[in-house]
């Protein structure tokens, strides 16, 4: 019996589709993925596991190759002469009928497999996915990970590709170029450049998440680093920076490959909604064999280095807690980041310290908003207040406008309740700060949707000030609003702005004496009405209708005999609450995705193991 071993590295042709031969081939070790081209593109028809064999008889008519056969991650594979011993080997076949396969499904669910890779993910969605057969690599989650800098960096990026994998849900691939900034030398602006730049490369090949990072001169540290596809968005508690770090011992353990795995998939933010939804699965079941890895943290790790650890983890539970905040991962996440702060300082370790801190007051804030606790609003006032104090425009950029956001709400809240008009001032300050970040071009939905709470403060302070200036800018902020927000994308949103801009409308026609901008407002609120009924929003259409009814009351009258706060005015209270209570959470990425981009490289050239 004649045997060829060989090593083939990660995208390598094993054969070609049309090509002659009829040699069984074993596949030892890794996976390898039999391509079909149609009509110019490759799509994946078996994915080939370690243990069976391939391009037998099944595989070519006549001789001729029916696959092209590649390899997807290192894969050692045994040539063997398909007349020698025919049954040697059993066919591949993904069914639930292969032993392989299932001893391998009982190992991973089990927990008993021999090696990491082994135990990637307890998914039960897992065997369904086997059965049916492997996605193509566009619809897989597109990891990039960079060559570390430092002792050893090529060897140890190897370690990290294998340890994250190549799985239902994920492609990992190398790419050999170091990245890397000067520390002392601004990092920020690096960091914005080499993200501009990742980006870029991300979208050339439609993957989500760069890795990058280095190897301590210490030969036995790696700091990693990650960049998104897409601007990872600052409101969310848990959201990724481009100076967050997660520390890993070298040559680290299975349990330590989870956490980074985990990472991963809480740092990546997919384009299409397949993607999303198959990370939300994946990093939901991939949290709990995570935790296993704060078992193994070296004796030698530096404060920092375990607290970049528990900020990590911190963030995959926070993620995973959108996009309602699940309270119970929401206190989990707020025990990560507790156990952080604790091996932190604001000297030492600024910049885990400031990320810490900002999550911390978000979630308070959450909390706070979904309790109507007034005691939890002034912790979540003073929590964000000291997280801003560490934190500065220029170099914190949207993290710095989330919180000063944040601190508006906080501020608008406490004011409105108490008719504290320093309170509402302070609002006002607070978004007009974070609208210097956030811009009607560099980020429109954030935009308006700060400057809805700008314009809802203004309104208030305004009534109770009867002041025609501040009414008069509530009115142009809910007119800047409208401009952004879309009737066919979001009509209910559409409406609330309508509604905002009747109300103002009303008390600017009511202050002013003016029946122009009491007509003005019965518009707007029969826009939003007619929204509100169309989907069926029973209680912000009887609001609405209640409110329409007044204006056209005030129209009548055109002069009110009395001052005293309206029903409807209690009303519109109540809907600011509402609005302000679920923050809502933009993703700022496209909302499609070209699904017939071509594999990567698609001509499939050869490259030496």
């Amino acid at each position: 019996m004649a045997q060829d071993k060989k090593v083939f590295a990660d995208g390598a042709v094993i054969f070609r589709e049309g090509d002659s031969g009829e040699d069984v081939f074993e596949l030892i070790s890794g996976t390898v993925d039999l391509l079909v081209k149609r009509d110019g593109k490759y799509t994946r028809e078996q994915a080939i596991q370690s243990g069976s064999s391939f391009g037998g008889d099944s595989d070519t008519t006549s001789g001729i190759r029916l696959f092209t056969a590649r390899a997807n991650g290192r894969a050692v594979v045994r040539s063997v002469q398909a007349n020698a011993v025919p049954a040697l080997i059993p066919k591949a076949t993904p069914t639930a009928s292969s032993p392989g396969i299932l001893n391998r499904l009982m190992q991973t669910f089990s927990g008993s497999a021999a090696t990491p890779q082994k135990q990637t993910y307890s998914n039960p969605g897992l065997l369904r996915r086997l059965i049916e057969g492997a996605g193509t690599d566009y619809e897989r989650i597109g990891i990039r990970v960079a060559r570390l800098s430092g002792p050893d960096g090529e060897k140890h990026s190897r370690h990290i590709i294998s340890a994250i994998g190549n799985t239902q849900e994920l492609q990992t691939r190398g790419i050999n170029k170091v990245l890397s900034i000067n520390q002392s030398a601004g990092a920020p602006s690096q960091l914005a450049r080499l993200a501009g730049s990742a980006r870029q490369f991300l979208a050339d090949q439609s993957a989500d998440l760069l890795v990058w990072g280095s190897v301590l001169e210490s030969g036995t540290v790696m700091h990693l680093h990650f960049v998104a596809r897409a601007n990872w968005d600052q409101q969310a508690p848990g959201a990724f920076q481009l100076e967050t770090t997660l520390a890993l011992p070298i040559d680290f353990s299975a349990s330590m490959a989870d956490l980074l795995r985990t990472v991963c998939l809480a740092a990546v933010l997919p384009k299409t909604a397949d993607k999303r939804q198959m990370r939300t699965s994946a990093l939901f079941n991939a949290l709990n064999t995570a935790n296993a890895a704060f078992n193994n943290v070296p004796n030698d790790f530096s404060n920092r280095e375990k607290s970049c650890l528990h900020l990590c983890y911190g963030n995959a539970i926070a993620a995973a807690s959108k996009s309602r905040y699940n309270p119970e991962l929401l206190s989990k996440a707020e025990t990560q980041y507790q156990l952080a702060l604790g091996n932190l300082d604001l000297d030492t370790a600024p910049v885990e310290w400031t990320q810490v801190k900002k999550h911390l007051a978000s979630m308070t804030h959450i909390e706070a908003e979904r309790s109507h606790d007034p005691q939890a609003l002034t912790k979540a006032n003073l929590e964000l207040t000291e997280a801003l104090a560490a934190h500065t425009k220029d170099r914190h950029g949207q993290a710095w406008a989330i919180l000063q956001n944040r601190l508006g709400l906080v501020s608008y809240r406490l004011g409105f309740d108490d008719g504290n008009r320093e309170l509402l001032r302070q609002a006002l300050r607070c978004f007009q700060l974070a609208l210097r970040v956030y811009t009607k071009d560099n980020n429109p939905l954030r935009w308006a949707e700060i400057m809805s709470h700008f314009a809802q403060a203004a309104q208030v302070l305004g009534g109770l000030q009867q002041s025609s200036d501040a009414l008069a800018t509530a009115v142009n902020a809910c007119k800047n609003v409208l401009e952004i927000r879309d009737f066919e994308r979001a009509p209910k949103t559409w409406a609330a702005s309508q509604s905002n801009l009747g109300s103002a409308l009303f008390l600017l026609g009511k202050h002013t004496r003016s029946i122009n901008h009491l007509e003005a407002s019965l518009a707007a609120f029969k826009s939003a009405l007619e929204v509100y009924q169309k989907l069926g929003a029973t209680r912000m259409a009887a609001t609405t209708q209640k409110n329409l009814a007044r204006a056209k009351d005030m129209v009548e009258i055109y002069q009110p005999k009395n001052t005293t706060q309206l029903d409807w005015e209690n009303a519109l209270a109540e809907g600011i609450q509402t609005n302000t209570q679920e923050i809502p959470i933009y993703d700022i990425v496209d909302v499609e995705e070209d699904d017939d981009l071509p594999w990567p490289d698609e001509a499939l050239k050869s490259k030496t193991a």
